[in-house]
């Protein structure tokens, strides 16, 4: 969970929609993988504009994943424990994409750009792709010209 201290919230000036806030620094509370993500976000009747997001609950995730029409990734990174990516260190890498088990509800493998995966939970069966049958939750688009227009 991203905790957000009173101390570290920030005034905001009018460039800001009314009722946003911000904060200077946040608290990462246990050891939670996070997505820094950037968007292409298309709203009816407006130019595509960029947003950076971090993600750390999977349903805000799968939220924005199901938003295809409206929302494309464009880049990720996965900030890793070291609880997921097997090191006595936190990593940040590029992500391409992640893949659940169709036939479980629990379980994620986080593909890198480098071509290693790491599974969630860790001891899952789930690193071969070939051997569980997976949909793919998040592709991330590195070419702009793969973007559906």
């Amino acid at each position: 969970m991203l905790v957000t201290p009173a101390d570290a919230e920030r005034q905001v000036d009018d460039t800001y929609p009314r009722g946003e806030r911000a904060w200077g620094y946040f608290q990462l509370d246990g050891e939670h993988r996070l997505i820094f993500a950037t968007c292409r976000v298309r709203e009816a009747g407006e130019d595509p504009w960029t947003a950076r997001i971090i993600i750390h609950d999977e349903e805000v995730l799968l939220t924005l994943i199901h938003m295809t029409e409206t929302v494309e990734f464009t880049q990720a990174l996965l900030l890793s424990p070291p609880s997921l990516n097997g090191s006595a260190e936190w990593k940040l890498e590029r992500l391409s994409e992640i893949h659940a088990p169709i036939c479980e509800k629990n379980g994620r493998v986080y593909v890198l750009a480098n071509g290693s995966r790491y599974t969630e939970p860790r001891d899952a069966a789930a690193d071969n792709l070939e051997v569980v049958q997976y949909e793919t939750l998040f592709p991330v688009y590195r070419d702009h010209n793969q973007l559906s227009r």
